[in-house]
């Protein structure tokens, strides 16, 4: 069975975070505080795991998720191994189960729907976190399907050709600071190629194979939410390039390597420059922060996303820095997965 077909399978309900998880602090530690050493040190950025440095205080977790509150709002990950977290995080442990790679990744997905709420004028603190919900499978008992969560996890990874290298850290490598140059605001419709998709209908125009992967406005599996038979060659759109969704999960944003088709409501961006997929991804980053403005009452349709705003990397002559996104993205410690 394909992670696809299970994940169709599954019966949904809410449930608080505080029946779940248990709501830990992480500890205020200042810049000059840090004792450099090997363990990761996690704070409220959207890169990297959390990670920003590598110390040896005191104060370690592991197995948990955290979960930025402050600055970078939202961003949530799997911790597997030791890590000293900073105080504008919170640290999630999973209640009655032991947490794997699985269950974690897949929590933090759920969590992460959290973000399109809150900003820098309305944290994400620990009050408000005890009062909010998630969606998740659940059993005939009315209990979270824990086995079903581990079981789609484990088939996406194989369908994905993720290795360990994904949950491991290579605490050798020197990473660039995003404070290390220049950033400027763009128009979008300036410096990218906007189009809207033409869609093939998932019910009638599309033949389910293994030659073209169909995007659609979910915000999992890359957008990906099968692979098809080739359709008309109008349907299909060339790879490097990103694609981000008009309704549903408006704003997901997701780099296409290869070639495409595309179900209803999705946007093509696209450049004249051959830019690396370094650059797309950390790209799109960049323009995945247009989430928080819009909602299912307000989509991101091709007009708005033209004359939106994004913050870019540049050069000392004022142009976008490509180059840096690029060696910024191989620097950080899983880039190798992406080769």
């Amino acid at each position: 069975m394909t992670s696809t077909e299970i994940y169709n399978k599954f019966t949904w309900k809410t449930f608080l975070i505080t029946d779940i998880f248990t709501i830990n602090n992480g500890k205020r530690l200042k810049k000059e505080d840090h004792i450099n050493g090997i363990v990761p040190f996690i704070s409220a950025t959207e890169f990297n795991n959390g990670i920003t440095n590598y110390i040896t205080n005191d104060n370690k977790h592991n197995n948990c998720i955290t979960l930025s509150y402050d600055g970078s709002i939202g961003n949530t990950f799997y911790q597997s191994n030791d890590c000293i977290v900073s105080d504008s995080c919170k640290v999630l442990k999973l209640k009655n189960k032991n947490l794997n790679k699985y269950i974690a990744l897949f929590m933090c997905s759920s969590i992460e729907k959290l973000k399109d709420k809150y900003s820098y004028g309305k944290k994400l603190n620990t009050s408000r976190l005890k009062k909010e919900t998630i969606w998740l499978p659940i059993n005939d008992k009315d209990k979270i399907d824990f086995d079903s969560i581990e079981k789609y996890m484990s088939e996406l990874e194989l369908e994905l050709g993720y290795s360990e290298d994904l949950y491991s850290i290579d605490n050798d490598k020197t990473r660039l600071e995003l404070d290390s140059v220049k950033w400027n605001e763009f128009k979008v419709s300036d410096i990218f190629n906007i189009e809207i998709c033409r869609s093939l209908d998932a019910q009638s125009d599309i033949e389910v194979g293994n030659d073209i992967n169909y995007i659609s406005r979910q915000s999992t599996n890359n957008g990906v939410q099968l692979k098809v038979k080739y359709p008309n060659d109008k349907y299909i759109y060339a790879g490097n390039c990103l694609t981000l969704a008009v309704v549903g999960e408006v704003g997901t944003t997701f780099y296409q390597e290869k070639e495409f088709c595309a179900s209803q409501n999705i946007i093509r961006i696209s450049s004249d420059i051959k830019l690396s997929k370094y650059s797309w991804l950390f790209i799109t980053s960049c323009i995945e922060k247009l989430k928080a403005k819009y909602s299912y009452g307000k989509t991101l349709g091709k007009g708005r996303l033209e004359n939106e705003t994004i913050q870019l990397p540049i050069t000392d002559d004022g142009n976008v820095n490509y180059k840096f996104m690029e060696d910024y993205m191989k620097s950080i410690s899983f880039s190798e997965i992406l080769d």
